[in-house]
């Protein structure tokens, strides 16, 4: 995920497709949040819950930024929103790059084990 993230900062430093490299900037930053919460909390997510829980929060950290550009424009005379429909388009685009990143991050677990994982044991008998 951090290799991900690198690569869509450098990206966006280089100007190699500014927008995308932004999208993707948050949806990486959002599945990061996801993952750190899974692996470092008592919390425990399915694969499928992770995805969209990653998605949602992509969506939020994506409205923020809204608001800040928005505030943006308004106190310091921006321009960074031109239009209502551009505003839209990036909140579907940044959607979609959430989808994407998820669903390639939900393969990658089900096809690759890291190394030295240990599967969570379950208990059958229904007792605590």
């Amino acid at each position: 995920m951090l290799s991900v993230a690198a690569i869509a900062v450098i990206a966006r430093g280089v100007g190699l497709g500014p927008e995308a490299a932004g999208y993707l900037i948050v949806a990486t930053l959002a599945l990061i949040v996801v993952v750190e919460l899974e692996v470092f909390t008592s919390v425990e997510l399915s694969r499928r819950f992770a995805v969209a829980f990653a998605v949602m929060t992509t969506m939020a950290l994506q409205a923020l930024w809204t608001v800040a550009q928005f505030y943006s424009d308004r106190w310091f005379g921006t321009a960074f929103l031109r239009s209502q429909t551009e505003l839209q388009q990036d909140i579907v685009v940044v959607t979609l790059v959430g989808f994407v990143l998820g669903g390639l991050f939900e393969w990658y677990l089900t096809r690759f084990e890291p190394a030295g994982a240990v599967g969570r044991a379950t208990n059958s008998t229904g007792s605590t």
